[in-house]
């Protein structure tokens, strides 16, 4: 059905009001494709029913404190990219005449992601046709790279995203700088965002789908066969299969039962084993809301829109915060009732850009602009 927006903001804050004023999507519904009823393949069709465009990324290797390898992939506007290349992840020269100001979106993927998903590719490619820097950090073991370190993607992986803005920031310190995020991506930001407060070089962000309480999520797909027969399924083969391949690092971990790990049946037993040892918490419950987003919502000092579909299959509507995101002023809320998790399919046959793909590229245009008036 077609969707009313549901938005939030105050009205008194200027920079929200600039949003609401400037953003046209805002201002109409969500007409969703039409012949997509089931909200289960809104994401999974825009994965896979697009075609395959390539940003013709150039890698970037940086090595964390504890020796994990973080791989940034950057795209420009103007590149020379060889043509064949391993994931299309390009090494050689990169013809940059984007002057060393431009705007640079830091962009985050969901939890199997990374920067060969389809959002993030065809958002890059519209970046690059604005004149905009943007740059995808991989999460450690999403990509072909073996593990340097025994850890891989975690929900305590918020030290990650710092050293990985600041670096950002270090390689471009004139020029402003806006994060977008999907799913755990969008989740991510917010937890940095409300950890550390003003201290941040980020000008704006934009989170879309994000979990906001990992436990709330959990126990709310207990029941539920798609849940637990698909996703649990393919996260569990994603992680197990990652950590039996790289046995060997995590074998530095003594206090790590490995056989328990890779005969886990679910998320919750590999978490269990694995993750809850590994961050030090008490138990799984301890984990999950030492994790969480929603908790540190009323901290985020910087625009932040937030996109959520209210039938999102991943996240229930109770892990929103609503009431404290209304009660921070520099949050921009909007709300659909259809949309899935990272969907948003629009039109006939969706293979362009979807419309909350839209709404970021308006919602970055919007802020770029009010960034460089100021």
């Amino acid at each position: 059905p077609v969707s009313k927006l549901e938005i939030y903001y105050d009205k008194e804050n200027k920079v929200s009001s600039y949003i609401n004023e400037k953003c046209s999507l805002l201002k109409g519904k969500y007409w969703p494709t039409f012949w997509v009823f089931n909200k289960h393949m809104q994401g999974i069709l825009l994965m896979k029913l697009r075609p395959v465009v390539d940003p013709n990324y150039l890698r970037e290797t940086i090595i964390a404190e504890d020796g994990a390898t973080l791989e940034l992939d950057w795209s420009s506007s103007f590149q020379e990219a060889s043509k064949n290349i391993k994931l299309n992840v390009s090494n050689v020269k990169l013809v940059n005449k984007i002057p060393d100001s431009a705007p640079v979106i830091i962009m985050l993927s969901g939890v199997t992601g990374n920067s060969r998903s389809s959002y993030l590719c065809y958002l890059s490619k519209a970046c690059q046709e604005r004149g905009w820097r943007t740059v995808i950090m991989n999460y450690t073991g999403a990509t072909e790279t073996p593990l340097t370190a025994p850890r891989f993607f975690s929900l305590d992986s918020s030290d990650d995203i710092k050293e990985y803005i600041n670096h950002v920031h270090e390689k471009y310190p004139d020029s402003p700088l806006y994060a977008v995020g999907f799913s755990i991506g969008g989740h991510f930001f917010l937890k940095y965002l409300g950890d550390y407060g003003n201290d941040t070089p980020l000008s704006a962000a934009m989170s879309l789908s994000a979990p906001w309480a990992p436990g709330i999520c959990n126990k709310s797909w207990k029941g539920k066969w798609v849940n637990e027969k698909v996703y649990d399924k393919h996260f569990l083969a994603k992680f197990r299969g990652l950590y039996r391949k790289n046995l060997d690092v995590f074998k530095q971990l003594d206090h790590i039962d490995h056989d328990l790990v890779l005969s886990a049946q679910n998320m919750d037993e590999f978490h269990t084993n694995f993750s809850v040892p590994l961050c030090k918490s008490k138990d799984l419950d301890g984990y999950y809301s030492k994790n969480e987003s929603r908790s540190v919502v009323t901290k985020i000092s910087i625009p932040t829109l937030i996109l959520h579909a209210w039938n999102d299959p991943v996240v229930p509507p109770e892990a929103v915060p609503l009431n404290n995101i209304k009660k921070n002023p520099n949050l921009f809320f909007v709300g659909t009732k259809t949309g899935g998790h990272t969907g948003w399919l629009k039109g006939m046959w969706p293979v362009k850009l979807s419309w909350s793909e839209e709404l970021v590229m308006e919602y970055l245009t919007c802020m770029i602009e009010r960034t460089y008036k100021s």
